[in-house]
């Protein structure tokens, strides 16, 4: 059962980061205005991506505490420094 568990969360921390790096991609693309050359990104599209990345940010944090039953906050802490850490270099900035 353990090693069932263990697998689950490969799957879930693989699977939020792959969609939140797509997540992050069409922000940036929007924000830039490609494909189309739009001057103004559209807000609502923005705001929707910022949300999927939210989710992809605590999809793996909620699956920890569920499936591995680890009630410490060590993964929560490494998870989001990385998701800052990407955010950072993408040049995504808050506010």
């Amino acid at each position: 059962m353990r090693r069932v568990r263990l697998a689950a969360l490969v799957a879930v921390y693989l699977l939020a980061t792959l969609f939140a790096f797509g997540s992050a991609l069409s922000i940036l693309f929007e924000l830039q205005g490609f494909p189309t050359g739009r001057d103004s990104p559209r807000k609502w599209y923005v705001a929707l991506q910022v949300l999927a990345l939210t989710a992809c940010a605590a999809a793996p944090l909620v699956a920890t505490r569920v499936l591995a039953r680890d009630r410490s906050r060590t993964p929560a802490v490494i998870y989001l420094a990385a998701v800052v850490l990407v955010a950072a270099v993408m040049g995504i900035r808050v506010g």
